[in-house]
């Protein structure tokens, strides 16, 4: 995992950028990230693109962004997640100052569910300020080490994510109660992960 402090046009001093290499298990099995951001940014601040090989979604957590995509401009304001298939011209741009999260995600079957959702609830989705889908963004975006077990757990939580972000009330309820008999499985995980982690860095100690 790499942290780069960022000074692109628009991109404030304090932003950041994540970059993480899959390995050949979980790119070719698992849903998995490798760019992520938290950016502060002024009006200066936009992108356009034509063609990215990666699906995005940007969460805006301060200010509004414009957003064209599929012959459409939009406004998303504090609590819209915006998901994009990166591989149609987009582009968005601050139209305030702005706060957003952001992360670039790939894998097993990503690709189609993203268009499914495009297709059925657009581009923006105003889910307004969510304590259940910002935990799920912060364990995506966190800083990773190398693990297996942190690989697995992340693609847990991307799916849960897209789960809730997108339910209706009817089926809202069983996610919760999925989501919650998974906790203790996921405590565990963690646990095991920590661990890992601990080895590892122990590992780096001797050499």
């Amino acid at each position: 995992m790499t942290v780069i402090m960022l000074n692109d046009m628009g991109i404030l001093a304090d932003s950041v950028r994540y970059y993480h290499d899959a390995d050949a298990f979980t790119a070719a099995n698992l849903y998995y990230v490798p760019h992520a951001g938290s950016y502060h940014c002024d009006e200066s601040y936009g992108m356009q693109r034509d063609y990215l090989d990666i699906c995005q979604m940007l969460v805006v957590d301060e200010g509004e962004l414009s957003v064209t995509y599929r012959g459409e401009t939009r406004t998303a304001g504090p609590g819209s997640l915006v998901l994009l298939d990166c591989r149609e011209a987009h582009s968005y741009h601050a139209v305030t100052p702005i706060r957003m999260r952001w992360f670039h995600f790939e894998g097993s079957g990503s690709t189609a569910y993203t268009q499914l959702i495009l297709n059925t609830h657009g581009f923006i989705l105003p889910t307004g300020q969510n304590a259940e889908i910002d935990e799920c963004i912060r364990r995506i975006i966190r800083p990773r080490e190398l693990c297996k077990m942190e690989n697995a757990l992340c693609h847990f939580h991307h799916l849960f994510f897209f789960c809730v972000a997108v339910a209706d009330d009817r089926h809202l309820d069983l996610i919760r109660c999925i989501g919650d008999r998974m906790q203790p499985l996921l405590r565990e995980c963690e646990q095991n992960n920590a661990a890992c982690l601990r080895n590892l860095n122990a590992g780096r100690d001797v050499l």
